[in-house]
């Protein structure tokens, strides 16, 4: 497959994802990249002996980490992330990979390729581990923004996240849970409990509500939430890494910790580096603007890896 990479996007581009590159790459990977990005990344990616392959793209517009919707909807139709998306409308790569800013992938996404339901708003899927070292389907984690999710959308996401883990993971039915204040079936917002009364009776493995305080010590594969909820979720989770293991090292205790089944490495978000746009039609892997290369190589892993469980399945 080949994948067209986004070089302008993220905190500290275009060296971090140029590297990023590099690394997958390296990693032994069958995939080829598409990197588009100015001239002076382009060269820069050039330099590399492990790029030289690659296919480049010059694009000297690109959208910063700050800038609004308004900034990027209007006479902006030659930015890095829009010339990958139209490679991939054309048919020139089979996916795009971009650690820039999400609302401005998310809507390019959506005016060049277009929605799946009209609808329906995109949603973004991501992978977290949980105790038992498996891995956690949660979605959504900020496609939807702050709009008030309502009961289809809550539907949809469940079956969207149950289809995902099927392929991902070869799994036959997979356990959906909706994230809620409690476990009972009435507890939540009238389209909560209007969600709950739907996905019990439907053919999904719903397996009802989940607090806060099961997320990462579950059975269940999938969790459903909004997506502002879920995006607190994660970069909560996301901070669990620094914290235990900074207080690990004060109390002296860190070779013990690394010698156990589950040590706080695997809670890094290095190792997915990216979320699934889902709702648009096409292949679409959002990383963290503060990625690290290591994550950036991640990230293009877990778009390889979707893109060719999906291939298989639908052929």
């Amino acid at each position: 497959m080949k994948i067209a990479v986004d070089l302008m996007g993220g905190d500290k581009a275009p060296e971090v994802i140029i590297e990023g590159c590099s690394i997958f790459l390296n990693g032994g990977t069958d995939s080829n990249l598409h990197l588009v990005g100015s001239k002076i990344a382009v060269e820069k990616a050039k330099s590399l002996s492990v790029l030289k392959d690659c296919s480049f793209d010059i694009c000297e517009d690109f959208i910063s980490m700050k800038e609004s919707m308004h900034s990027f909807s209007k006479n902006r139709d030659e930015t890095s992330i829009n010339r990958a998306m139209k490679l991939h409308k054309s048919g020139v790569v089979d996916a795009v990979f971009s650690a820039g800013n999400s609302g401005a992938i998310i809507y390019t996404a959506m005016d060049i390729l277009g929605k799946l339901d009209s609808s329906l708003s995109p949603a973004l899927l991501t992978l977290v581990p949980k105790t038992d070292l498996k891995y956690l389907v949660l979605l959504d984690i900020g496609g939807s923004g702050n709009r008030l999710v309502e009961k289809d959308y809550l539907l949809y996401l469940a079956k969207s996240g149950s289809d995902f883990y099927k392929y991902f993971f070869d799994s036959d039915s997979p356990k959906v849970g909706l994230l809620n204040i409690g476990e009972e079936r009435y507890k939540g917002t009238h389209e909560h409990t209007l969600a709950f009364n739907e996905l019990e009776s439907s053919s999904l493995n719903f397996s009802g509500n989940i607090e806060g305080d099961k997320i990462f010590d579950t059975d269940i594969d999938v969790l459903v939430t909004d997506g502002f909820t879920g995006n607190i979720i994660l970069k909560l989770m996301e901070s669990f890494y620094d914290i235990m293991t900074k207080k690990f090292d004060d109390i002296g205790v860190s070779k013990l910790i690394r010698n156990s089944n589950y040590y706080p490495k695997d809670l890094k978000y290095e190792n997915i580096g990216g979320a699934l746009l889902l709702g648009v039609d096409g292949n679409v892997t959002i990383g963290h603007g503060k990625s690290t290369p290591r994550a950036i190589a991640s990230g293009l892993g877990f778009a390889e890896r979707y893109y060719k469980k999906t291939s298989v399945e639908k052929n």
